[in-house]
């Protein structure tokens, strides 16, 4: 597979309920194609404490969101340019990100993996497998925590953000790949 294919992912959510919890925001990432949907409250909930980790507000849904059909459609232009119908997600924890977009566009009569192989990739697991063997140490498998460990360059004060830690899925993926490659 070429690497072009790979589909950076990763969403905010007003919770961790898939069913009653909201999709806040959504963002995906193919080569130098990046793209964040912020989506229009749709009667779904949003707890205090997950509006508060990502910093997204009510308000800025309101204001910024479109709605979910058109997310949906959105996105699905997206995957299905990007992939080329052989394109993979990619992510971190992505078991999360994945069941709440699976719900998300089945409750609207759309297939998630419309245009795309629905296998993926995890840096989460990556992360684990090396540090089975020995090859990292992270202080934790979080997204946050693998950055610091790869990278100083300050990209995590923003982390929570779906665009930035599609940013840093993406340079953790790689770097990930380099260590069990022997590259370090």
């Amino acid at each position: 597979m070429q690497m072009s294919n790979l589909l950076f992912l990763d969403i905010e959510t007003g919770g961790f309920n898939k069913v009653k919890d909201a999709v806040c925001s959504i963002t995906l990432k193919c080569k130098d194609d990046m793209q964040t949907w912020y989506v229009k409250p749709y009667g779904k909930r949003y707890t205090k404490k997950s509006l508060e980790v990502h910093g997204i507000t009510l308000e800025e849904l309101y204001t910024k969101g479109i709605e979910v059909k058109k997310v949906i459609r959105e996105m699905n232009a997206f995957i299905i340019y990007n992939s080329k119908d052989d394109g993979m997600f990619v992510g971190h924890n992505l078991h999360f990100d994945l069941s709440f977009l699976e719900n998300f566009f089945d409750e609207n009569n759309y297939n998630l993996y419309d245009g795309i192989n629905y296998h993926f990739y995890d840096t989460m697991h990556l992360a684990l497998y090396l540090r089975s063997i020995g090859k990292i140490n992270p202080e934790s498998l979080k997204l946050i925590d693998l950055y610091k460990m790869l990278f100083d360059d300050g990209l995590e004060k923003d982390a929570h953000k779906s665009d930035i830690d599609v940013l840093m899925t993406e340079k953790v993926y790689y770097k990930l790949l380099e260590i069990e490659n022997g590259k370090k």
